[in-house]
């Protein structure tokens, strides 16, 4: 994932989560909302309660690399990627096929 492609601002991110829709299921909560801009940007929060330092960047770093691969980043949406417990006793796989789902799921509430 490129750096432009990140949302890092704490008013940007509190506004999508405010005021935007949301799908979720057990591993993710997927907050999103049109934006002014030619690309995607994607914001990945992650609770201190699933783990120390080591294991939330590992997280991240999964999450990150199923994002790149099933995000489609041409489209105007800022997405708040919020990851919930069940996320850590998942394999990858099950993981990246939720996030996929959840995706399908978001395309058809966008329609």
């Amino acid at each position: 994932m490129r750096k432009e492609y990140s949302l890092k601002r704490n008013e940007e991110i509190g506004n999508i989560v405010r005021l935007s829709k949301r799908v979720m299921n057990d591993s993710f909560i997927i907050y999103y909302n049109k934006n002014d801009q030619d690309h995607s940007r994607v914001c990945i929060s992650v609770n201190k309660k699933l783990g120390k330092a080591v294991i939330r960047n590992k997280i991240k770093r999964q999450t990150r690399a199923i994002i790149t691969d099933i995000l489609d980043f041409s489209l105007s949406i800022d997405y708040v990627v919020v990851i919930r417990n069940r996320f850590t006793t998942l394999e990858y796989k099950d993981n990246k096929d939720n996030f996929y789902k959840l995706c399908l799921k978001l395309k058809s509430n966008k329609e």
